[in-house]
């Protein structure tokens, strides 16, 4: 039996981040929605010009430990991407939702700051949770983890 059955035993110190996730409904505003392997997957829409809703350029976004945005039909069914979610979820369990989500923003603001605010995206590789989620997609990609958690 896998353990992350039981992470509605920390659910609570978790809420104030779903409740965020799930407020940028009103701007994402979700083409569909799935609960999968203890994760509720929202797909994100798109404007008239059929560019996403989804801040940024990630393929997904885990906001709230247990709510995955992804920025398409595409990007939510690729296994390697939901793994590398589910690994934020359970950062964001284990760090008990809102001292995750402030632990992860100064790791990387300490990190831009010592690259002198040079390009944010080695700064964002170097944050612990992203570290460890790439590292665990890659293991997932190449069959190290054949049965990690959210694969498809």
């Amino acid at each position: 039996m896998r353990w992350h059955r039981y992470y509605w035993l920390l659910a609570p110190f978790t809420l104030p981040n779903v409740l965020i996730s799930l407020l940028l409904a009103a701007f994402y505003r979700p083409t569909s929605a799935r609960w999968h392997d203890g994760c509720l997957e929202l797909v994100a829409g798109t404007y008239d010009d059929g560019s996403t809703r989804i801040w940024g350029s990630p393929g997904a976004q885990c906001l709230g430990c247990q709510v995955v945005w992804f920025r398409s039909e595409r990007h939510r069914d690729k296994g390697w991407l939901a793994v590398h979610e589910r690994v934020h979820a359970i950062h964001g369990l284990w760090g008990l939702g809102v001292v995750f989500a402030v632990a992860y923003l100064g790791h990387f603001l300490y990190e831009w700051v010592r690259d002198g605010f040079g390009p944010w995206r080695p700064a964002y590789r170097r944050i612990w949770s992203e570290r460890i989620a790439y590292r665990i997609d890659h293991e997932y990609m190449v069959g190290l983890r054949p049965e990690a958690w959210g694969d498809r």
